[in-house]
């Protein structure tokens, strides 16, 4: 019988086991010998008996045949006993025994495919590049929806059918990062407008987005301090496999329920215009005029000196939310965070040579500090951490009675003033090494000054590139030995500033 030249088979003598005809694919080598111990005679037996049992006709070839065969094997080992005796030893036990030379037999198949694998060159796997969308945040991703009119219309059916009868329904597919996703969420919610029949229940639906942001968005805004203040009930996620496609289930409160009416009724009854046009005037003669942005003069012109490290001049863009409008306190809360959210879409997808930054203006917050403050530090700052927005952008809170004591940090949060203490102790570094031109001030004007730097005509979120913030590091990195002292921005303004009171206030006595 002629063996299959496509399948590996063995020859064996008393000398070596021969593996044949192996194909490449399987990477082993076309002929392989394998060194047989002695301890294996008895293998050997049995093995060449076995292979008799399967072939008996192999059994009763001629004498003369087999002892040609016996001789040609003992000619390589170079054996000098005889043929016939060597033939006698290995076919003595060929009858019987058939438990045992099945047994026998196994483990020299073992052997030998062990022995083959050992000594066979690896198997090489064909080499895959597999690519990707590259992201600057990876955190169990969804795939992006690229698909046909058909296919697209088919998963929004099926997320629609998984949601509750109950639920408004929202589909988002555009929506990818974090800071889009937390747009959509919150314009939808403000423009929500529940009553007695509607469903309480809203679903945003983002088949592009990131999982991992989705679920850390949807804790931040389910936390107490969260639902409080935007007057909801409950917020969780489903993500996939579990639904089609990755959604948000916000629950609301019926109208009129006491969780709707979580914060007053606000009365504003200033104009867009004459709030745009204070915000204006706050800019160009206050914080441009007294230098206390170092790389903004005027609204035209915010990010100069940075040309050496490619950031291009822009403008200050202003947007004005909630003048005029009257409403309960959990509608403005959300119309605060949404505008906030807007923005930052907008200023990401604006060049940086058209607008450097943001000023968000909301005038509905100016009589209340404490809930200003709770929202942008409570909501607006977390929902940033969440989405990992602060690869993007960085914040800081303005607001017409602005103080830090009220505030009550020790240490630096982000989007706060710093701490008077730390101003204080700032101002004594700079004296000790005798860095400080100006005279120090006193603790109690040091107080008004640093507050004052922080207080505009309306309660104001400013919203920074981060990578405009981080090349202007890189910029004074580069500008050796002078180069300004750590922290003396904070210093150099509040004595900016206490000058500045201290020439008004001359001024008014006269």
């Amino acid at each position: 019988m002629t063996p299959n030249p496509g399948i590996p088979h063995i020859k064996v003598t008393l000398s070596r086991i021969e593996a044949r005809a192996a194909p490449a694919s399987l990477g082993i080598s076309s002929r392989l010998r394998v060194r047989v111990p002695k301890a294996l005679n008895s293998c050997k037996r049995h093995y060449l008996s076995e292979r008799g049992g399967a072939r008996r006709d192999e059994r009763r070839r001629s004498a003369s045949a087999r002892r040609g065969w016996m001789e040609d094997v003992c000619n390589e080992r170079g054996r000098t006993n005889h043929v016939g005796d060597e033939r006698t030893m290995l076919i003595a036990n060929a009858a019987g025994q058939g438990r045992a030379i099945l047994m026998m037999s196994m483990l020299m198949r073992l052997f030998v495919a062990a022995t083959m694998l050992s000594r066979a060159e690896p198997f090489q796997f064909p080499s895959i590049k597999f690519s990707f969308e590259k992201k600057t945040r990876e955190v169990s991703t969804a795939p992006k929806l690229i698909l046909s009119e058909d296919a697209a219309r088919e998963l929004r059916e099926r997320t629609r059918a998984y949601c509750l009868s109950d639920s408004c329904f929202h589909w988002c597919p555009v929506a990818e990062e974090g800071y889009q996703v937390a747009k959509e969420i919150f314009e939808t919610l403000l423009s929500y407008q529940p009553n007695h029949q509607s469903k309480c229940s809203l679903v945003l639906s983002f088949p592009s987005a990131n999982q991992g942001h989705l679920s850390k968005l949807a804790d931040a805004i389910n936390s107490d301090r969260c639902k409080e203040l935007l007057g909801l009930s409950e917020v969780h996620v489903d993500l996939c496999p579990r639904a089609p496609a990755p959604l948000i289930r916000i629950q609301l409160p019926r109208a009129g329920s006491e969780a709707d009416e979580t914060m007053r009724k606000q009365s504003i009854s200033t104009s867009k215009d004459k709030v745009r046009e204070a915000t204006e005037d706050w800019v160009n003669n206050f914080l441009g005029r007294h230098r206390l942005c170092p790389y903004t003069s005027s609204m035209t012109r915010a990010a100069t000196g940075l040309a050496s490290v490619n950031v291009p001049v822009g403008r200050v863009h202003i947007r004005v939310d909630g003048a005029g409008v009257s409403s309960e306190g959990t509608r403005q809360a959300r119309r605060l965070v949404s505008s906030f959210w807007s923005e930052v879409a907008f200023l990401l997808e604006s060049p940086p040579s058209e607008y450097a930054t943001s000023l968000v203006v909301f005038p509905g917050f100016d009589n209340d500090f404490d809930t200003f403050f709770e929202l942008c530090d409570g909501v607006v700052e977390q929902t940033v951490a969440a989405t990992d927005s602060t690869d993007f952008i960085g914040r800081a809170w303005f607001h017409p009675r602005y103080e830090a004591d009220v505030v009550g940090h020790a240490d630096v949060i982000a989007g706060h003033a710093i701490p008077h203490r730390q101003v204080a102790k700032f101002m004594s570094r700079l004296v000790g090494s005798g860095e400080l031109v100006d005279s120090p001030l006193e603790y109690d004007k040091l107080v008004v000054a640093n507050d004052l730097v922080r207080r505009t005509p309306h309660a104001t979120i400013n919203i920074l590139r981060r990578a405009q913030l981080q090349a202007a590091g890189e910029f004074e990195k580069g500008l050796g030995d002078k180069r300004p002292k750590a922290n003396s921005i904070y210093v150099r303004n509040a004595i900016r500033v206490a000058k500045h009171l201290n020439t008004r206030g001359a001024s008014e006595t006269e």
